[in-house]
């Protein structure tokens, strides 16, 4: 049996959104050390998703930490 290989354009990447929840675990900043640098203008701002709901998009991140370019 063949496994399948998921393979993620450059396209599907902009849609992918990081929680402020996840973000802990995929980055090692709080969400509270998110927040405060938000307010110094040193991290990227949140995107609105909904009402009650927040994230940011996965490549801006990734370019923040240098991940990418």
């Amino acid at each position: 049996m063949k496994s399948r290989r998921t393979v993620r354009t450059k396209a599907s990447l902009e849609k992918v959104i990081v929680r402020p929840m996840e973000l802990e675990r995929m980055y090692g900043v709080s969400k509270g050390t998110a927040y405060r640098l938000m307010g110094e203008n040193k991290f990227p701002q949140v995107i609105k998703l909904t009402e009650r709901s927040v994230g940011w998009k996965k490549t801006v991140l990734d370019q923040h930490f240098g991940l990418i370019d």
